[in-house]
């Protein structure tokens, strides 16, 4: 076989933008979808960066990111580990509610009602910024989904 391979993209949690609204738990691909693993490993790197920071991640970024994911990082906390970051957090108002505001923009594509967030904070402090951002990843692909592997529809 090929470096080309049909995969079916099971490995990944994939993010895209529909209408400038991220979402971790579905991708859409074409019937006769065939991708190459690292290809797709940098396509969701740049993607995620894009998403969660609002800018192309710079080479060392890159680099490091799709060197975890080589290694076999669970892409929950490859994800967790930039939505963790100062950069994230400093972007969405450097307080703990701004963050968790950010998570369900950016995961959920919605707001958090203030009981949300209420009932997060606390969490949110206790937890740090890393673990609660990977269990808010996990929870928002489901409780029967696996946290490596999304849904996938294929298209006609």
């Amino acid at each position: 076989m090929t470096r080309r391979t049909a995969w079916m993209i099971a490995a990944f949690t994939f993010v895209f933008l529909l209408e400038s609204t991220a979402s971790a738990q579905v991708i859409i691909l074409p019937r006769d979808a065939t991708i190459d693993k690292e290809e797709f490993s940098s396509k969701l790197v740049n993607d995620w960066v894009l998403i969660y920071l609002g800018r192309k991640p710079t080479e060392k970024e890159h680099a490091l990111l799709m060197q975890r994911l080589r290694t076999g990082t669970n892409p929950i906390t490859v994800q967790s580990s930039i939505l963790s970051s100062d950069e994230y957090f400093k972007k969405n108002g450097s307080n703990t509610q701004g963050f968790i505001n950010g998570l369900f923009k950016d995961i959920l594509g919605r707001k958090a009602t203030p009981a949300e967030i209420l009932q997060l904070s606390a969490k949110a402090n206790g937890a740090g910024r890393a673990r609660f951002a990977a269990d808010f990843l996990a929870a928002a692909q489901g409780p029967i989904a696996n946290p490596v592997t999304p849904t996938v529809i294929i298209i006609p």
